[in-house]
């Protein structure tokens, strides 16, 4: 697959990734705010901890295929 066909596929699902994005980004400002009450080094915490990380992982990936269809387009 070039990578023509390959950024025309990943942008034809644009629509989806925003919503990724937006769900990230929700996401990731819950769970900032629930580190407040949650006492570090508890099992609550490193789960906290744990979803953080996969959510601005995610939201870093979405974002960068976001912008990918951006400017190729």
């Amino acid at each position: 697959m070039d990578r023509d066909r390959a950024v025309t596929a990943l942008c034809r699902s644009a629509r989806g990734l925003q919503f990724v994005l937006v769900v990230s980004l929700v996401s990731i400002a819950v769970l900032l705010a629930s580190l407040r009450v949650v006492d570090p080094g508890s099992a609550t915490y490193v789960i906290t901890m744990v979803q953080l990380i996969t959510f601005v992982g995610l939201f870093a990936i979405t974002g960068a295929a976001l912008t990918i269809c951006v400017r190729w387009s």
